[in-house]
């Protein structure tokens, strides 16, 4: 069965604004997806934008090709993606409008190839976006890991060119690699 998706996803950036018209996007419902390697078969590769498509994360593959992020991930390069579900996308906070788009998908992108075993507390991860650590913590004796402080619910999903994570949020905070949080509570309007 397939969906129409009333929704605009609107993330302003100094004097342009990126508009995501989510009303042209038809997706299939997700399945629902747990820890679970898919391993690639012969003649089956598929980059990390495709297998995010065939996953049914029609708004992050959008996101990516409307940034031009799709061309980046799919070529050089081992990457490991985290990917927020349709629904994730549905629920970023009103703040965080005024955050590029292009810089939100690059700070979900880290350098390598990282699979959930080789995932530790406290490990950071190099992003694609400048001077960006993506931070990983484990609870429940490894059962449940954040990345960026929101939760990977479904893991090692592998295309070609790297590995795919499921989020079941966007990671919308987006800290400097040695910030503290009075900066991070100064870039939020909420607080100030």
């Amino acid at each position: 069965m397939l969906y129409i998706i009333p929704l605009f996803l609107i993330i302003g950036c100094s004097n342009a604004i990126w508009m995501l018209n989510l009303n042209a996007v038809t997706t299939e419902p997700e399945a629902k997806l747990e820890h679970a390697a898919i391993p690639i078969k012969d003649g089956e590769a598929k980059n990390l934008v495709d297998l995010a498509e065939s996953l049914g994360l029609s708004i992050l593959v959008k996101a990516l090709e409307e940034t031009g992020m799709d061309n980046v991930i799919d070529h050089e390069g081992k990457f490991t993606l985290f990917a927020p579900t349709n629904e994730a996308f549905k629920r970023i906070p009103e703040w965080a409008k005024d955050l590029p788009l292009k810089e939100v998908l690059r700070y979900h992108i880290a350098r390598g190839l990282y699979y959930d075993k080789d995932l530790q507390n406290d490990m950071k991860l190099r992003t694609l976006l400048t001077k960006r650590d993506l931070r990983i913590n484990l609870y429940d004796n490894g059962q449940t890991i954040l990345a960026g402080g929101k939760r990977i619910n479904g893991s090692n999903y592998e295309a070609h060119n790297g590995v795919l994570h499921l989020l079941e949020d966007v990671i919308v905070s987006i800290p400097a690699r040695h910030g503290t949080v009075i900066h991070q509570l100064r870039r939020c309007p909420v607080f100030f």
